[in-house]
């Protein structure tokens, strides 16, 4: 386990970040417990075509891995994450911090707004921000590469009643690939609550060829590359936004990727719970 050798302790907005990112982040706390226990916190429905994909109907836990290609700590965890993403329960997010690049290794997939939603995390969760940290639901974390504190927290999470069903429907539309997201807001849901759209790779295969995994390959599965705000919920109800993503980005950020997916989170925009989410592999788009 990694943590960072200085504090991050910069004043910051959680609310103002998310609104900006889809993220944020803030300082981390004294000590870092292994687990930490929970800490609470309208359009009409488009046609849908022959040639629709749907995500998943059912509300899958949503794990988030922290995780660096300059951290020697990390590669462990990053297979934990790779066997579980293909269950049904559960929406796995690979996001690459970049505090650790100062080690001799630019993680290609390394970006500042990811270690700023850690530090987010870190504030909420009473943790250090350290790496692989693995969060699940905003609610909770665990070690990474720890399997049985992981599966634990993911057996407690499936338990606790989903407050906003998200549903994804995806289609082929010129030079494009429109995401329909619908979000269904029970009336007992706490708000406000944001709706963060992301978009994932697997199957990236690195030559590591400086820092602490030096002469390693690593494969990273569902790492995120874009993450963005969707919609801002703010009463119970039905809300559905369209997310058009061009095939010019998709084509780029696949370069030497295998599957692309989107994942949809409702989260709240003050303790950072998440409250229901989906997922879909993206269609294949023909020219």
């Amino acid at each position: 386990m990694h943590r960072p050798s200085r504090r991050f302790d910069r004043p910051f907005s959680v609310a103002a970040a998310l609104v900006a990112l889809g993220v944020a982040g803030l300082l981390v706390a004294p000590s870092m417990p292994r687990l930490v226990a929970d800490t609470v916190g309208e359009s009409s429905d488009p046609a849908v075509s022959d040639d629709t994909v749907r995500g998943d109907s059912t509300q899958p836990v949503v794990l988030e891995l922290f995780t660096s290609q300059g951290c020697s700590s990390c590669p462990p965890a990053d297979r934990l994450l790779s066997e579980l993403a293909p269950r049904a329960d559960v929406i796995a997010l690979a996001f690459h911090v970049d505090y650790w690049n100062r080690l001799g290794w630019r993680d290609p997939f390394s970006d500042a707004a990811w270690s700023d939603r850690q530090r987010a995390y870190a504030r909420r969760l009473d943790s250090n921000v350290y790496t692989p940290q693995l969060v699940v639901d905003g609610r909770a974390h665990a070690v990474g590469s720890d399997r049985d504190g992981v599966l634990g927290l993911i057996e407690r999470a499936a338990r606790r009643p989903r407050l906003v069903d998200v549903e994804l429907a995806l289609r082929p539309a010129a030079g494009a690939v429109e995401v329909t997201v619908t979000a269904a807001v029970d009336d007992a849901a706490p708000r406000p609550l944001m709706l963060l759209g992301a978009l994932i790779e697997d199957g990236r295969v690195t030559e590591v060829a400086r820092g602490e995994n030096r002469g390693r390959t690593l494969r990273d599965d569902r790492v995120v590359r874009s993450l963005e705000t969707l919609a801002r919920l703010d009463a119970p109800g039905v809300t559905t936004r369209r997310w058009r993503l061009a095939a010019s980005t998709l084509e780029t950020l696949a370069e030497g990727a295998g599957t692309r997916r989107v994942a949809v989170v409702a989260q709240h925009v003050d303790d950072l719970v998440i409250h229901g989410a989906d997922a879909a592999e993206l269609p294949v788009l023909t020219h």
